[in-house]
């Protein structure tokens, strides 16, 4: 599976007019934790479903290639918060 950058991170690398803190966490979907980031397991809540969004457009987090998900990909992971309780089974870490 390929590293994945989601959440603001993310949506801030698509629309540049976005501005976020310099201390926004990097969230990213990857089959194990990688050090400066929130990390957020491909087996919890389908995670890894998302990876048919990346885009082409990687950056590096550590020496760790990460792809940026597409613009609908981040749509669908906010508008599944409609349904799903915020936090609910998320098992994320920072590292």
């Amino acid at each position: 599976m390929k590293n994945l950058l989601i959440g603001s991170r993310a949506l801030a690398y698509w629309n540049q007019e976005l501005k976020i803190k310099s201390t926004t966490d990097y969230d990213v979907i990857s089959i194990s934790p990688i050090k400066g980031t929130e990390w957020h397991d491909p087996k919890c809540l389908d995670n890894y479903l998302i990876e048919q969004f990346a885009s082409d457009s990687f950056t590096y987090i550590n020496g760790h290639k990460i792809y940026v998900v597409s613009m609908k990909g981040l749509a669908i992971i906010k508008r599944s918060h409609l349904w799903r309780q915020l936090k609910f089974q998320k098992q994320n870490v920072i590292y």
